[in-house]
């Protein structure tokens, strides 16, 4: 009898390693992770990987890129728009009920077109406010540098829009911030000039699966 028991035992603590290894590794490498932005120990498992992903041509190029991937992402983007423009339809992309997460992508617009600071300042707290009513948790990137020549003399100040954007951030509870910067470099810069590629929105779908799966992990 004791031998009998002995090699269950030793059968259920196989058994348990295999399925730990399985799950790891069928999560994680699936979720194409690179492993230098992800500091977490231990399986990663993400319960609401449902995502609605709104602002310009920056969200939409993440909904492009990144629709095949472990989050299911909605896409509530519109390309051109400032977000004083587009603040009404990013405050209904915080309507989906069964959605939890959010990620708001946003650059460029605002400064071609002149978009004073204080009332980008003011649409994103009307949108931040939105999400707050809604039990959402929001994302949001560093306001992103272009690169085009017909922006050269606006360079300088996407650092104010960014500000902005870590500013509001940090005061609220249910956002939070994502630096990029690292990756404003010629190597992720796509053949337009003004807009990301492939390796920098996989960059930064890494980056926000990483808050998701904190957040999940403070949830559970």
């Amino acid at each position: 009898m004791m031998r009998v028991l002995k090699s269950l035992l030793k059968n259920r603590i196989v058994a348990t390693i295999t399925l730990v290894i399985f799950l790891f590794t069928n999560v994680v490498f699936s979720s194409d992770y690179i492993f230098d932005d992800l500091s977490i120990g231990g399986p990663v498992v993400v319960m609401d990987n449902n995502i609605v992903v709104t602002g310009d041509s920056f969200a939409g190029k993440f909904c492009e890129y990144e629709s095949n991937k472990d989050l299911r992402v909605t896409p509530f983007a519109r390309a051109g728009m400032t977000v004083i423009a587009n603040a009404f339809i990013m405050a209904e992309a915080m309507d989906y009920s069964h959605i939890k997460y959010v990620l708001i992508s946003i650059g460029v617009n605002d400064q071609f077109n002149e978009t004073p600071p204080y009332l980008f300042e003011s649409n994103l707290r009307f949108i931040l406010n939105h999400a707050l009513v809604n039990n959402k948790y929001v994302i949001m990137h560093s306001y992103l540098k272009y690169f085009a020549p017909i922006y050269d003399s606006k360079k300088y100040s996407a650092i104010i829009y960014d500000n902005v954007i870590r500013r509001v951030c940090n005061e609220y509870d249910n956002v939070v911030y994502i630096d990029c910067k690292d990756l404003e470099t010629p190597e992720y810069i796509s053949d337009d000039t003004m807009h990301y590629n492939s390796k920098f929105y996989d960059k930064l779908y890494n980056r926000v699966f990483r808050e998701i799966v904190i957040y999940e992990n403070m949830r559970h």
